[in-house]
């Protein structure tokens, strides 16, 4: 099987990776509470460590391809966003996708030094929201569809306002925020 370089990983014929079923993807760090965390996007975890000496705590099982994560040191959470749809395969006609469908931010509480919890699940209206930030209090998240093109602010919490607006408005996805 031959090697195709896409986003410096060698793809087999096929489609597949050659690096086994975790695919690590991004780490935050909270310095102030003394752990690491990092998204393991094919397998789905979110797996926390103690930043000392490395060893992990627990991990969390999301499913659909969770990527970037913002923290919120002083509650402890963390958002979760979409791995986006990345084409995979050798030719436009062997074309497959790899990444979210999914319209889900999760929230996830570590507070418990000994398991993390998802604390709520913020859906969206459009799918693989992907980039995200977080302002410097905690109390607004945003994010972005990567496929859509429409921007996101949440407001957290047990009654979350989510607010959108799309990045283009001369753009077709102007229309909705389900458009692709």
């Amino acid at each position: 099987a031959g090697c195709n370089w896409t986003i410096d990983m060698c793809m087999e014929s096929g489609g597949m990776m050659g690096m086994g079923g975790e695919f690590p993807h991004f780490i935050v760090v909270d310095e102030i509470n003394g752990y690491w965390f990092v998204t393991t996007s094919t397998s789905g975890y979110v797996g926390r460590y103690i930043l000392d000496t490395d060893t992990l705590i627990d991990k969390l099982y999301l499913g659909d391809f969770p990527a970037i994560m913002v923290i919120n040191k002083a509650d402890k959470k963390l958002y979760v966003s979409r791995m986006m749809l990345m084409p995979m395969g050798e030719t436009e006609s062997q074309m497959m996708g790899m990444g979210s469908e999914g319209k889900i931010i999760h929230e996830i509480d570590y507070a418990d030094p000994a398991q993390m919890t998802i604390g709520y699940e913020y859906e969206l209206d459009s799918p693989t929201p992907h980039g995200i930030a977080i302002n410097t209090d905690g109390s607004e998240v945003y994010t972005v569809s990567n496929t859509a093109d429409w921007l996101y602010k949440i407001i957290p919490g047990a009654d979350p306002q989510i607010e959108s607006v799309v990045m283009d408005p001369t753009s077709s996805n102007a229309d909705g925020p389900n458009l692709e």
